[in-house]
């Protein structure tokens, strides 16, 4: 090492008082000395490659649950939909597509004007009251002549940004009610 290397620094690579990694800088034989400004500088690099660090990881992590969350709600066979503040359409899985035709919905339009009557509850302020009470409003909809209990959840943490529904089939379970 004597012979190869001229100058070396290394500092940590810290994160939330973790080390997650060492950064080296090595200057060969024929290279400068490293001085206090370089181990300064590197000190300042370090802090800002362990930020990138961290949210890469965090960014792939996010990633590989997204694409698992998707494969989940495109493969269920419960209707699912996701929208925003102003209705605009998040997510709709084929199930959905097969109950509501969307097609001629524009990618910035309120999902509103296409939804069958009797689709959205009734009572506004009841259901956003039950949401925020109980992270969930349930209520039942008739769509072709299916009976569905809709579930739906608020999208958001400290505010609205939107909501989930997802629809059970219980059409079955009613006529089956009815003949007991």
């Amino acid at each position: 090492a004597k012979e190869t290397f001229g100058s070396v620094i290394a500092v940590p690579l810290e994160y939330s008082k973790q080390i997650i990694g060492v950064l080296m800088v090595v200057s060969g034989f024929q290279g400068r000395l490293f001085n206090e400004d370089d181990v300064h500088a590197l000190e300042l690099l370090s802090a800002q490659a362990a930020v990138a660090i961290v949210h890469g990881r965090v960014f792939t992590e996010q990633r590989a649950l997204t694409e698992q969350l998707e494969t989940l709600l495109t493969s269920t066979q419960n209707p699912v939909i996701a929208v925003d503040r102003k209705f605009r359409l998040i997510f709709a899985n084929s199930a959905v597509r097969n109950i509501i035709s969307l097609s001629q919905l524009d990618s910035h339009a309120s999902i509103l004007p296409v939804l069958p009557e009797g689709t959205l509850p009734k009572n506004y302020v009841l259901a956003i009251r039950e949401m925020h009470h109980n992270k969930s409003f349930v209520y039942d909809i008739v769509l072709d002549d299916r009976v569905y209990q809709c579930h739906v959840a608020i999208l958001g943490h400290r505010r609205i940004d939107g909501w989930v529904a997802v629809l059970n089939d219980v059409t079955q379970l009613i006529e089956l009610d009815r003949l007991k």
